[in-house]
């Protein structure tokens, strides 16, 4: 299973598929990555970047609660999709 380790140590779970262009597709905060399954056949010329937030889907759980304010929520996606563009581009 594909996972990396955000900043503060959480495994967060990550599907990177197809070719082409990279498309981050981000799910509303109390969602997961198979919300795209749907729409992901009609996206078929892009690379899809999916991403299961920290407490979320496949991704572990925090102990503290501070670390699901916005701030430190959005570290994970945008730090994984820059060192998954720079590896895979």
């Amino acid at each position: 299973m594909p996972r990396f380790i955000s900043s503060d140590g959480l495994s967060l779970f990550y599907s990177d598929t197809g070719h082409g262009r990279p498309l981050l597709c981000l799910s509303g905060l109390t969602r997961n990555l198979d919300d795209f399954d749907f729409v992901s056949p009609h996206l078929s010329m892009f690379r899809l970047i999916k991403l299961d937030y920290r407490g979320r889907g496949r991704s572990d759980w925090a102990a503290d609660y501070k670390s699901y304010m916005v701030p430190p929520f959005g570290h994970g996606p945008q730090r994984r999709h820059q060192q998954l563009i720079q590896t895979k581009a």
